[in-house]
């Protein structure tokens, strides 16, 4: 397999993954230990975290990303 056939399929197969949104739970505590819980909707775990971010507004300790 010549290397610019794995990229071409590596790049294709995130595209198709990243192309719906999907659901996910965002479990943030603070450094206080107070969880607050968001449900968004993003591309990625990533997208999801830094949505949750911005609507929780305050330092974070801790986040846990589910998605279903």
């Amino acid at each position: 397999m010549s290397y610019e056939f794995m990229t071409s399929a590596l790049t294709s197969n995130v595209v198709a993954n990243n192309r719906y949104m999907k659901s996910f739970t965002v479990e943030i505590t603070d450094f206080d230990n107070e969880t607050e819980t968001f449900y968004v909707e993003a591309r990625n775990e990533s997208d999801a975290a830094q949505q949750a971010q911005a609507l929780f507004g305050g330092d974070v300790y801790m986040m846990n990303v589910y998605s279903y």
